[in-house]
């Protein structure tokens, strides 16, 4: 190709089909294309632009493809992968980031120079491709630690790219000039070891537990399998009890079974309102913020919590009752934001350790932490700490860098691990966990102290981690 590689070809047809779908359906079309009820629509208007032999002949005169390549970039399953990647990134309004995708398959040469020698870790996921992107460069440039020595980090979405022999067809790569790129193996490539990360979340854990099962199998190393200590991070009660029982420093907690009738529920509810003034209701075994909400316990306000309680989570899952914490925030955009550190925590069979972090904060002043899909941010380590701040009785302090004692967050971290991995065997502990952390601080302290919110059996914002030294 005269003006593009082999790959970035795919990058100009997603462009292509933007302009193509704005110019037929509107520039404020995308809310109506991505919502669920109008997939099909979406589907046709795609291959109906791909389909277009007019638009091909224009694509011709503009890019001048030889022959031969024009048959490479009209493969069917070339341009099937460029219609499904389309897809993911209207269903994410274009946050998702854009993957070349490459159309000649790779032969086992193209593969070895690739590896180099090295293993393969797999960062197995759902059937969306382009949410892992980011964090198989996080994993390649070693941002988050090294889980496994030697290897070249492959992202494989399952339903597309995974065999039943523990080998991949393909999957997203990072190439020697530093781009991500989606590739398709002539001869299925062996995976040793995998991370299992950024699934759906409507499916996220049970899916977990099933690709457990089928990397367990196939004899792939799992570096977060599902088991008694992902179990004790998913179900938050009982990694608050797992800290509580060492005296970790956790919110104050209520578990409610959902057996529970609407009367205990609202007793319980009185009955912390004498103590706690606010608190976050949820699933005990939320993720990505599903339906988490704060409520005010004053009596008049209890109903609103009970019936959120009641109607919105019972029927499905336990529940969660947690007291809100922290008075530490990010001064970011003129306003102080709500923010809790993410704590990553690597350990090897070798017993080294290794830690990377980051800030989950508000989108607002009046907003809460949740997850990025429930409109959260993410900020990178080093900028957060700058910019700290402690809000007490409408008083503002910002907080002195060297208050933020990074070896005390580890020495916490290890506790925490271990206390999750009490009695459990070997084949259930995690080489990566990650923390939520609420920071507490008054301005005549020495260094922040610390409050457990949760752990994460399969961490999202990887990306935008950075290693602490």
């Amino acid at each position: 190709m005269k003006e593009f590689s082999r790959d970035e070809f795919s990058v100009f047809l997603d462009a292509l089909l933007r302009t193509l779908l704005e110019s037929r359906f509107g520039l404020n079309c995308w809310d109506r294309l991505a919502a669920p009820a109008n997939c099909v629509l979406l589907v046709d208007a795609i291959d109906a632009a791909v389909q277009n032999e007019d638009v091909w002949q224009d694509i011709r005169n503009r890019v001048r493809l030889t022959d031969g390549e024009f048959v490479f970039v009209r493969d069917k399953t070339y341009l099937d992968i460029v219609k499904a990647l389309f897809r993911e990134r209207v269903a994410g309004r274009f946050r998702l980031p854009m993957v070349r995708v490459d159309p000649a398959v790779w032969t086992a040469e193209s593969v070895e120079e690739w590896k180099g020698g090295n293993e393969i870790l797999a960062v197995l996921t759902g059937n969306e491709i382009l949410s892992i992107v980011q964090t198989v460069h996080a994993l390649e440039e070693g941002r988050i630690g090294e889980l496994r020595s030697h290897a070249r980090v492959l992202g494989v979405p399952r339903s597309c790219w995974i065999r039943n022999d523990g080998t991949a067809l393909g999957g997203v790569l990072v190439g020697e000039d530093g781009k991500s790129r989606l590739v398709r193996f002539k001869h299925p490539v062996r995976i040793h070891s995998a991370l299992i990360l950024n699934l759906p979340r409507k499916e996220e854990i049970p899916l977990h537990r099933q690709l457990t099962i089928e990397a367990r199998e196939t004899g792939i190393v799992l570096l977060n399998p599902a088991g008694r200590v992902s179990e004790r991070a998913d179900r938050k009660h009982l990694a608050h009890r797992c800290w509580e029982r060492i005296g970790i420093s956790t919110p104050g907690h209520w578990f409610v079974p959902k057996e529970w009738t609407r009367d205990q529920v609202h007793r319980l509810l009185l009955e912390i309102g004498e103590r706690v003034l606010v608190v976050y209701v949820l699933p005990d075994d939320s993720t990505e913020g599903d339906r988490v909400r704060r409520f005010p316990l004053q009596s008049a306000e209890v109903e609103n919590a009970l019936l959120h309680i009641t109607q919105n989570i019972q029927s499905w899952n336990d529940v969660l009752i947690r007291e809100e914490c922290g008075n530490v925030y990010i001064y970011h955009e003129g306003v102080p934001k709500r923010a809790v550190l993410r704590l990553n925590v690597v350990k090897t069979s070798s017993g080294t350790w290794s830690y990377s972090g980051c800030w989950y904060m508000a989108r607002d002043a009046s907003s809460d932490v949740v997850s990025v899909g429930c409109g959260a941010a993410i900020l990178r380590l080093s900028g957060g700490k700058k910019a700290l701040m402690c809000v007490e009785e409408e008083k503002h302090h910002f907080i002195p860098e060297e208050v933020l004692d990074m070896e005390s967050i580890k020495s916490l971290a290890q506790i925490a691990v271990a206390a999750l991995e009490h009695d459990v065997p070997d084949m259930d502990r995690l080489s990566l966990i990650a923390f939520d952390m609420i920071p507490v601080w008054h301005p005549d302290e020495v260094t922040i102290r610390w409050m457990l919110l949760e752990a994460n059996a399969r961490p999202a914002g990887l990306a935008a981690a950075e290693l602490i030294p």
